[in-house]
C-alpha cells in the first residue's frame, strides 16, 4: 500500500508493524499536512476485533496526556475498513531496548515515574489500560533530550462506564494481553478493578 492515498486523505508513507486485526502505517494526512499513524482493520477481522477497535477509540478519546498518544479520528474508509488514526511516536520501542541492554537505575526510574503518573492519570479518568508491557511503550526524546515515554495500545482497554455497555471491555471467558505482565485476575478472565495495571508495571520494573 505504501505510495496508494487512502479516501483521497491519508497518503501511505511506509509500514509500521502488523497484528491480529490489522496494520499500523506511517501516513501522511494531506488535508491538514501532518504525518499520522493509520491504524487499519483487516477487512475479513471479526466482529470481537471490531469491538475492540472501538473501545481503544474511546477509551483514547477520553484521555489528553504527553504521555499518551493523541487520537484524531476514527471511523471506515470507503471500502469499509475501520481505521483509527493517531499521534505518530517516532521513538524506540522499548522492548527492543531492553533486550539490547541494561538500562541504568536513573533512567529506569524516570521510565516508571513516567508510567505510574500516566496510569494513575488514566485511572482517574475510568480507563484501565490491561495491557502494560514494555512493547507498548515507546521512548521519545523531550526538548531536554531525556525520555519521554509515550503508552500505545488501549485496544484491550476497560472503561468503567456503566452508562456505556459496549465500552465496558471483554466478556467474563475471554482473557487477551500477554501473559509475562497479566495479574491473576486477567488470567482468571475477571481482572476489572484498576490494580491490574499495577501489577503490570510491578513486572515492567522486574
Amino acid at each position: 500500500m505504501i505510495g496508494e492515498t487512502l479516501d483521497g486523505r491519508y497518503q501511505v508513507l511506509a509500514h509500521l508493524g502488523q497484528g491480529g486485526m490489522g496494520e499500523v502505517y506511517l501516513t501522511r494526512n494531506l488535508e491538514l499536512d501532518r504525518i499520522e499513524a493509520l491504524k487499519l482493520m483487516h477487512s475479513c477481522a471479526a466482529p470481537a476485533f471490531q469491538s475492540r477497535f472501538r473501545r481503544e477509540a474511546r477509551a483514547l478519546s477520553r484521555l489528553r496526556h504527553r504521555n499518551i498518544v493523541t487520537l484524531y479520528d476514527f471511523g471506515q474508509l470507503s471500502d469499509g475498513r475501520s481505521f483509527l488514526s493517531m499521534e505518530y511516536a517516532s521513538g524506540e520501542n522499548l522492548a527492543e531496548l531492553i533486550e539490547r541492554e541494561q538500562l541504568p537505575l536513573e533512567r529506569s526510574l524516570s521510565i516508571l515515574e513516567q508510567l505510574a503518573d500516566v496510569i494513575d492519570y488514566a485511572h482517574r479518568k475510568k480507563v484501565i489500560h490491561r495491557d502494560i508491557k514494555p512493547g507498548n511503550l515507546i521512548l521519545e526524546r523531550d526538548s531536554e533530550g531525556e525520555d519521554l515515554v509515550r503508552v500505545l495500545d488501549f485496544g484491550i482497554a476497560k472503561i468503567i462506564c456503566p452508562e456505556d455497555s459496549e465500552s465496558i471491555g471483554l466478556s467474563g471467558n475471554e482473557v487477551m494481553g500477554t501473559p509475562a505482565y497479566l495479574s491473576p485476575e486477567l488470567l482468571r478472565g475477571c481482572g476489572t478493578e484498576p490494580r491490574i495495571d499495577i501489577y503490570s508495571l510491578g513486572c515492567l520494573a522486574y
